[in-house]
């Protein structure tokens, strides 16, 4: 892939990596609130149903991480890409509290493991570039 500059760029295989556990997590079950266990699919459909309670938070996740993923192929808007990957990390904190109280399942952990694999290569490039000044 180039940027808009003609410059090759390298995608890290961490990324791709992350985006086939970020897809698998949506069919394997995530959290088991006491009864039948919920498919990932489900957990991203009741958090967005949940509006506008502060459910919502953890229903942001998937668009966010569907920009960020979109702007990394394409290598747009560094900068923005780096307010969603901390903000995506953000919410992981009401992610954490909302399903606190049920089991937690392979896809489930799949999912947050699959977010900072997505990440990992314009994060890791933030952080030399804020280490060089």
């Amino acid at each position: 892939m180039e940027d808009a500059a003609g410059n090759v760029r390298v995608i890290p295989v961490w990324f791709y990596l992350g985006i086939g556990l970020y897809i698998a997590s949506f069919f394997l079950h995530a959290v088991n609130p006491g009864g039948d266990p919920y498919a990932g699919w489900q957990c991203a459909l009741v958090t967005l149903k949940l509006f506008p309670s502060w459910g919502l938070l953890p229903g942001l996740i998937n668009p966010l991480i569907l920009a960020f993923i979109v702007l990394s192929v394409l290598g747009r808007l560094r900068t923005f890409r780096l307010v969603l990957a901390s903000t995506i990390l953000l919410l992981l904190i009401p992610t954490w509290l909302l399903v606190s109280g049920m089991q937690i399942m392979l896809g489930c952990a799949m999912w947050v493991v699959s977010l900072p694999l997505i990440m990992s290569g314009d994060l890791g490039s933030w952080k030399l570039r804020l280490l060089r000044g």
